[in-house]
């Protein structure tokens, strides 16, 4: 037992946690992959945690894609994007794709993976497909409708467009919730009606601010992700590891000066 106590803290007993939530305090890092700007402002955050930007890796089973709305058309666009597993959105991806048939607008929507483009009935102006980059297809639209997942909130405030979410569990209720504080977009249920989906659409379209507050929060993120916290954090990490190896090694007589 003695023996084991002088060892210190290079040997591999740890002490016991008091609680499972201690094990927060343990790490040396926690990387929140989120935007700092889009997040809430928190009083305080423990030291050990680090805002690192959102992860916008694409997709590797998307389908390259072309543009279906006519050449010159001045007509706004919206990409419409829920969830790649299933989240019983057939519905609500139906009702949604009947709102756009109802207003001055062109609209692909994106089926993913859960559902079956087949069983959904779109009108001629739009587009149904299984995938599309969505990087690709945000370059063109005027405004995104998702069920609130991180990611694709992310990438299309990244891109500045303002958003409808329809949240449909996990987290996406608390995206929302964000999407809405910042002034980027709009919140329905996945129960709404076409004509309210309309109107909401309407907004986003015809009032300007929901645009400016979408481009404030893309710039953030945009500065999040070309400063490259995540490398600079894990080269952090690296670094301290090693020194902290270093130290071992020197307490117990590997490396001596």
């Amino acid at each position: 037992m003695a023996a084991d106590a002088e060892r210190g803290p290079c040997s591999l007993g740890l002490a016991p946690f008091g609680h499972v939530l201690d094990l927060f305090d343990r790490a040396a890092r926690h990387l929140l992959a989120i935007s700092a700007a889009f997040d809430f402002a928190a009083d305080g955050l423990p030291e050990n945690m680090r805002y690192v930007g959102p992860l916008l890796d694409s997709s590797d089973w998307t389908r390259p894609w072309t543009a279906p709305w006519p050449d010159g058309s001045d007509r706004p666009r919206a990409l419409v994007s829920f969830s790649t597993t299933d989240q019983k959105q057939t519905d609500a991806l139906q009702r949604t794709v009947n709102a756009i048939g109802r207003i001055e607008m062109h609209g692909v929507a994106t089926t993913g993976p859960a559902l079956e483009a087949a069983k959904l009935h779109a009108p001629n102006n739009v587009t149904l497909l299984p995938s599309a980059p969505h990087d690709a297809v945000m370059k063109e639209v005027s405004l995104v409708v998702t069920h609130g997942g991180h990611g694709t909130v992310s990438r299309a405030l990244w891109h500045g467009l303002p958003l409808l979410v329809m949240p449909m569990g996990r987290d996406q209720d608390d995206i929302a919730l964000r999407v809405e504080f910042h002034g980027a977009g709009l919140t329905l249920p996945p129960t709404a009606s076409e004509t309210e989906i309309a109107a909401a659409l309407n907004r986003l379209i015809g009032e300007p601010h929901f645009r400016v507050a979408a481009r404030r929060l893309g710039d953030s993120i945009a500065s999040e992700i070309n400063a490259a916290h995540l490398v600079g954090e894990m080269e952090e990490i690296v670094e301290s590891h090693q020194d902290g190896l270093s130290d071992c090694k020197t307490h117990r007589g590997v490396a001596r000066d």
